[in-house]
């Protein structure tokens, strides 16, 4: 039997990959023959050896690349392989070999800087910068004038520098240089490529780059002299290489885009003159738009670009159109085969665009009906999908994110107390009231973008607490962890959310009115859009001693982090907990962990955990776990209807997916993230409580329509969670943890979840002298239906 060349089918079925860049099973082929024929050149001369290691090299980075940038030991992996490669080729390897290997490596490097720098510049990054360039450098020395490795070799240097611009103008520390150098890089390589049909291609891709870096150097200069010589250059490239695109290139949407993009530079430089310029920009993304041989996420910018251009005219029907287009899109973009890496990215390419439809659509006369669907369309993807998950659904997914609730189930939500859902924009504010008869909108004038983040800032951690601890981060060369923020300011931002807000919409409801403290108050559900989820609601208001002027002494407040979420838990079995002869008692799984890997001081969870047994030991079972592993904590967490965990929470500034409860014990330190919890299915499920800080908050902005964190997780778990939006306190953890138990299950188990917790925070807050004490008794919060 004819032995298998290893190598050579490992190269053949990359060709097959790089075909259409979708064929995953052929590169993972690829990749294990590739590793297998590595494994058998030891005995092979050096030269046979480092061509194999180099193209084990190769193919480890298309799979990073494959994931848009997947995983970085993928990419590691692939730059030990390559320098590998380098170290081993023997000295007479001819100098075009040497060339690419030199070039293959330095791109591999360029790709590490990338991965490096989306975090935070620092001099890591740095490092991976300049080992980039030097693998450049020397390519450079190499190669012959006149070559296309030539060319190979500045276009990739200049897109090295140009990243380099980019990345830094994120922190306001852009060098023009790295700009002024990146073009000078880049019109070399353009020189350096030979005008000939094979290369037609590659001429292109270099006028599409040097049209947008021009553009770059036009907006970076625009108000010095003779910039219109740039902005004129930029166009002319741009339009080069969108006119010699070919409508079956997968680029051309990318390249059409980006000529809108220069048209609009020229209509703004006309200061709005020129509306001839718009109008072409805006066809130039509409054609993007619907080139379907374009990616999808390349056509989803373009249909911001077109967003924003039909906004600009106030041309409301073609945005409503555009917004349609939209929903099609994304249902392209985000399937539940996708990994977590690859919905993050694509939903972080279009945050926000579904707020900003839901806007046009009112100002286009669309029904308040529509306008909340297309809201709800474009909010909280990945929840949807991970339900879908859940919900064992065969059918395929590409639909799934359509199937919002109807009108009528709209209505039925309601039927246990109005549901209000915020959409804030640069366009409009508005509240969409949701009762057992209908769905209206109601226009909120004093609502602002910038009132909504000054009253977040207001409400900023700092104030003496033990539970949380921020990822920190440098701006601007400082570092910054949690914001302290002045009692004065909280009671600020509380009133002017009261008055702009909340005080508005109870009052439209019928809500706002003197209760008997015999009464139960009416029950209400706050579905937050985009940064309204970061405010809390129920501590609207006027707090001084005696005033009613607050949400909380008007309604029961519960919070969803999307209207299908809410339809997904209602769905789930509530079982009652009550206790008596014959029926056992409900028993409660508090985790506790008092010290932490880490972290400074310690947590108070042990009066925590004793003030639970005293509220309610002749109705319910504790039991208590101190400090379990990570692998304890997911077996604990499948297998109980009751969860309570006290303990120290990390919120991640950069990746929702990445916040975490804070687990292990001694000097290990284990970390249970949203992206650990996101697929689990409990069936059994019925209350957790989150006793730690910021459990209900999000700082990733860029995904904050998702409402993705560890409160908003677990309610795909359980049915009711019990978070926190920022800092809890310790005397105030203690007493509202104790007081809700007390008030679930002493009372032969009647009372509601969110009836439980207002009681326990009303009654903490009615003590004297706590009603001003916002930021104690203000984190805890319902999230349920």
């Amino acid at each position: 039997m004819k032995k298998v060349n290893l190598y050579k089918a490992s190269t053949a079925l990359r060709r097959r990959y790089r075909q259409d860049r979708s064929d995953k099973m052929a590169l993972f082929e690829c990749i294990e023959f590739a590793q297998k024929a590595v494994e058998q050149s030891n005995a092979k001369s050096p030269a046979i050896q480092a061509t194999r290691w180099f193209h084990l090299g190769v193919v480890l980075q298309e799979k990073y690349l494959h994931t848009r940038k997947g995983s970085l030991n993928d990419l590691i992996e692939a730059i030990a392989c390559k320098e590998r490669s380098l170290r081993i080729m023997p000295a007479d390897t001819s100098a075009d070999v040497v060339v690419r290997r030199f070039l293959g490596t330095g791109v591999a490097w360029s790709w590490r800087y990338q991965a490096a720098r989306e975090g935070n510049p620092d001099a890591e990054s740095e490092t991976y910068f300049n080992t980039a360039r030097e693998h450049y450098t020397k390519a450079l020395e190499v190669s012959k004038e006149g070559t296309s490795n030539r060319a190979a070799i500045f276009d990739s240097m200049g897109v090295l520098f140009r990243d380099r611009y980019y990345e830094m103008k994120r922190y306001e520390k852009e060098q023009l240089s790295d700009l002024e150098k990146a073009i000078s890089l880049l019109e070399d390589a353009l020189i350096q490529t030979p005008k000939s049909q094979y290369m037609d291609e590659k001429r292109l891709r270099l006028y599409d780059i040097l049209g947008c870096v021009k553009g770059n150097h036009y907006q970076a200069l625009q108000t010095r002299p003779k910039v219109n010589d740039l902005l004129a250059e930029s166009f002319r490239f741009c339009q080069l290489a969108a006119d010699g695109t070919p409508k079956s290139n997968r680029s051309r949407a990318e390249r059409l885009s980006n000529l809108g993009i220069a048209y609009q530079d020229r209509y703004l430089r006309s200061k709005k003159a020129e509306t001839s310029d718009l109008d072409k920009e805006l066809e130039l993304y509409e054609d993007a738009l619907g080139d379907a041989h374009g990616p999808a996420l390349i056509r989803m910018k373009a249909v911001k670009e077109a967003m924003d251009a039909s906004i600009e005219t106030q041309r409301w029907a073609k945005a409503v159109a555009i917004a349609e287009e939209m929903l099609e899109l994304l249902a392209q973009l985000t399937h539940r085969t996708h990994s977590t890496e690859d919905l993050e990215g694509a939903i972080r390419s279009f945050s926000g665009l579904g707020s900003v439809a839901a806007s046009v659509f009112l100002k286009a006369g669309k029904s308040d009906l529509e306008a909340l669907q297309i809201l709800e369309k474009g909010s909280s993807i990945i929840h949807s999908l991970t339900m879908d998950i859940q919900s064992n659904d065969s059918e395929p997914d590409t639909g799934k994110l359509q199937n919002i609730p109807s009108e009528s189930q709209l209505l039925d939500l309601a039927s246990e107390g109005p549901i209000v859902c915020f959409n804030v924009t640069y366009l409009s504010s508005h509240a969409f009231l949701i009762t057992k008869t209908q769905i209206r909108s109601l226009e909120l004038d004093k609502l602002t973008l910038r009132g909504v983040e000054d009253c977040i800032k207001a409400m900023a951690s700092g104030y003496g607490s033990s539970r949380a601890k921020f990822v920190s981060y440098t701006l601007n060369g400082v570092t910054h962890s949690t914001q302290s923020t002045s009692v004065s300011d909280v009671e600020k931002g509380m009133e002017w959310l009261w008055d702009s807000t909340a005080k508005p919409v109870l009052e439209s409801l019928g809500l706002l009115q003197r209760h008997d403290l015999s009464d139960e108050l009416p029950s209400i559900w706050w579905v937050g859009g985009g940064s309204m989820a970061l405010v809390p609601m129920h501590a609207a208001g006027h707090h001084h001693s005696g005033s009613t002027e607050n949400t909380i002494s008007h309604a029961i407040s519960s919070y969803t982090p999307s209207l299908k979420v809410m339809q997904y838990s209602r769905g789930k079995v509530w079982k009652p907990l009550r206790s008596g002869p014959g029926v056992q008692k409900p028993k409660v799984v508090v985790v506790e962990m008092p010290a932490t890997p880490g972290y400074k001081g310690s947590l108070k969870t042990h009066q925590e955990t004793q003030s639970i047994r005293q509220h309610i030991e002749k109705t319910a079972s504790v039991e208590v776990l101190v400090c379990p592993s990570k692998a304890r904590a997911l077996e604990i967490i499948q297998d109980c209807a009751i969860l309570h965990l006290a303990r120290h929470a990390e919120l991640n500034r950069t990746s929702s997916f990445q916040s975490a409860l804070i687990l292990g014990s001694g000097s290990r330190q284990e970390r249970l993230t949203v992206d650990d919890l996101r697929c689990i299915d409990l069936h059994s499920a019925q209350i957790a409580y989150l006793s730690a800080c910021s459990t209900a908050a999000s700082s990733d902005r860029a995904l904050i329509n998702e409402n993705i964190h560890l409160a908003s997780t677990l309610l795909l778990a359980f049915r009711h969670v019990i978070g926190t939006l920022w800092d809890a306190y310790d005397e105030a953890a203690i007493e509202a943890a104790g007081n809700f138990y007390e008030n679930l299950l002493c009372d032969g188990g009647t009372s509601t979840v969110p009836q439980a917790l207002h009681r326990a925070v009303f009654g903490y807050r009615k003590k004297s002298g706590n009603s001003r004490k916002i930021l104690h008794w203000g984190p805890f919060l319902h999230t349920g239906p």
